[in-house]
């Protein structure tokens, strides 16, 4: 990659996303073991964090075509640090919070918690932007690659997070929370410093109405198939911790804990859709073009949930993520390649904005759903619906494909 601000952008991206894998294996378990959390209240403190970055996302996609990407950018990295200093504190500003016996119903670090949480949601508009700033400076020709780089760097910062947290783990519970915080202030030291705006955006570009934004059915098409893919995605996601410690791993002997044990797995997975979105994206959306992508991404990770209840043993699980990671990569990328050209050129961060919203709404509905599910249905169940759900994905992808209507509202390849 020759561009030297896509190079920095991608450096921004993975510092945060390691800070943000290294939360990933250790939260549910530390809202649970240390703060007498339910399996359900875990699961809520995570979607406080999508909840509110449902809210957040449009409008700090809009704020970042009126004033600028940069100063978003910085703005959405100062809220994440001062959030993972206060889950670091969480206990000991929770027992001051106690002391003040206010009527929540809940512990006084679990209000922190879900605090911290909502505080990192409404300023987290770190990828959104990072991908209206790709989306600036590429082409239509270059713009699948440049967004699967953008991409890869999300991957990778879950192949190096949950690895980095899990190693840390070892030293304590809090160790991880600690390196996220250090690790989170080196890109907002590269943002102020080295990354410059884009010169294409136009800084008084005008910002859509909702109304106009929610008139192209093509673009609702992609934003309700990215909410059905990311409600299973998510849900698999932060219930493999839980499931890895009290199924996956219970009769482990080894010397090796479950926890750092399910860090590593689902470093695999990360490394897959690194992989995938940073070397393999560029030439299948050449061959297949990015609607087939989303169709098939969508196939491959139902066949991956499935295949995962069907593994005698975690190295079979293990290889049931490959279909799992390389399609979540391909669907994922396709349709952030396909809402950008809903658009023009003013409209990117809004546009980015609107697909956030709807993956941070889906996030928040799959947080919803499979907590009762593995607690009250069967610790199984999760895999069984995410594979469902998949599909109907794929079912509304190919509308994407053939549908006559919607190509035409497409630029087609």
């Amino acid at each position: 990659m020759k561009d030297k601000r896509i190079l920095t952008l991608f450096l921004i991206v993975l510092t945060n996303q390691i800070g943000a894998g290294a939360l990933l294996p250790v939260l549910s378990l530390y809202v649970e073991g240390e703060m007498g959390a339910t399996a359900v209240q875990a699961m809520l403190v995570v979607a406080a964090f999508y909840a509110a970055q449902f809210i957040s996302s449009p409008w700090l996609g809009k704020l970042s075509d009126r004033w600028g990407r940069r100063p978003v950018l910085i703005g959405s990295q100062i809220g994440t640090v001062f959030s993972y200093i206060a889950i670091y504190f969480a206990l000991p500003m929770g027992t001051a919070v106690d002391h003040l016996q206010i009527p929540t119903g809940i512990s006084g670090s679990l209000l922190i918690m879900f605090s911290a949480r909502i505080l990192d949601g409404l300023t987290g508009g770190n990828i959104t932007v990072a991908q209206a700033y790709a989306s600036d400076v590429s082409d239509h020709q270059n713009r699948t690659q440049l967004l699967g780089f953008i991409g890869g760097a999300t991957g990778l910062g879950y192949v190096l997070g949950p690895v980095f947290g899990g190693v840390l783990s070892l030293a304590g519970i809090l160790a991880p929370f600690a390196g996220a915080t250090a690790i989170t202030i080196m890109p907002l030291l590269l943002t102020a410093v080295v990354l410059k705006e884009p010169a294409k955006r136009l800084k008084t570009s005008p910002i859509d109405t909702s109304e106009s934004m929610f008139a192209n059915r093509v673009r609702l098409l992609i934003i309700f198939i990215a909410f059905l893919t990311i409600i299973a995605f998510s849900a698999l996601q932060n219930i493999f911790p839980l499931y890895g410690v009290q199924v996956l791993f219970v009769d482990e002997t080894a010397a090796f804990s479950p926890m750092l044990l399910v860090s590593l797995m689902l470093t695999f997975i990360g490394l897959v859709i690194a992989v995938t979105q940073i070397w393999l994206i560029k030439p299948l959306a050449r061959r297949f073009g990015e609607r087939n992508l989303v169709s098939g991404g969508n196939v491959g990770m139902a066949l991956g949930a499935a295949a995962v209840l069907l593994s005698p043993s975690p190295i079979f699980v293990l290889i049931s993520f490959m279909p799992f990671g390389f399609g979540y990569a391909l669907s994922l990328t396709g349709l952030q390649s396909l809402i950008s050209l809903t658009g023009n050129a003013e409209m990117q961060g809004q546009l980015m904005g609107m697909l956030q919203a709807a993956v941070s709404l889906a996030y928040i509905g799959g947080l919803l759903w499979v907590g009762p599910a593995f607690a009250h249905i069967s610790p199984h169940s999760p895999f069984v619906v995410a594979a469902v759900l998949f599909l109907g994905a794929f079912l509304l992808s190919l509308f994407l494909t053939h549908c006559p209507r919607t190509t035409s509202l497409i630029l087609t390849r």
